[in-house]
């Protein structure tokens, strides 16, 4: 149960940054993702040093991951930290801020979905904690929001076959795929478009 709020908090975060790329643009969310990111530092720093925080305290405690204890709400800054990369390599570096909600969606569904799905249905365990039922699961999602016709985010069949394949072969790397995943699939989707 922990690791389902878990994961439905990832998602419900990653599709509001979605969303607020496409409505008020990657540098304004380049702004709100590191001032989350900063916030985050502080509330960790101060919950590990035995301070209550109203709200957020009861939150990470109730969904945090037992290995975070040194660093509370370790899942979430690394989360808020992968989209402030994002969002600062296709604002600043690449110049293609076209791309930044499309590469928003593996991270935000393909992950969120492979974690759902393997960890509570997922039988034939391709490494330790990943599963070809999760690995599907979060190809799937990705490539299904990436085709949304009212998102707009990818038109072309291919090229979201493409992204949704390879991060999520990214996702099964030992690497922290809140990290891994926003840097890939930028990359990515700087050199198909």
């Amino acid at each position: 149960m922990r690791e389902i709020k878990r994961q439905l908090i990832h998602i419900g975060f990653g599709t509001m940054f979605i969303l607020l790329v496409l409505f008020t643009g990657p540098q304004n969310t380049l702004i709100i993702t590191s001032l989350l990111f900063i916030l985050g530092l502080v509330v960790s720093a101060l919950i590990k040093n035995g301070f209550e925080v109203p709200l957020v305290s009861l939150i990470v405690w109730h969904v945090g991951r037992h290995n975070e204890k040194e660093v509370p709400g370790k899942g979430a800054l690394l989360f808020f930290l992968g989209a402030t990369i994002l969002m600062y390599l296709n604002v600043f570096i690449l110049k293609k801020p076209e791309i930044t909600a499309a590469a928003l969606v593996p991270v935000v569904f393909g992950d969120g979905f492979s974690t759902l799905v393997g960890t509570h249905i997922g039988k034939h365990k391709i490494l330790p904690n990943k599963s070809i039922e999760g690995t599907l699961a979060g190809f799937t999602a990705a490539f299904i929001v990436l085709l949304l016709p009212m998102l707009g985010l990818m038109p072309n069949i291919w090229k979201a076959l493409l992204l949704a394949g390879t991060t999520m072969l990214v996702e099964l790397m030992p690497l922290n795929d809140n990290l891994s995943i926003p840097i890939a699939s930028t990359l990515i989707l700087y050199i198909i478009f």
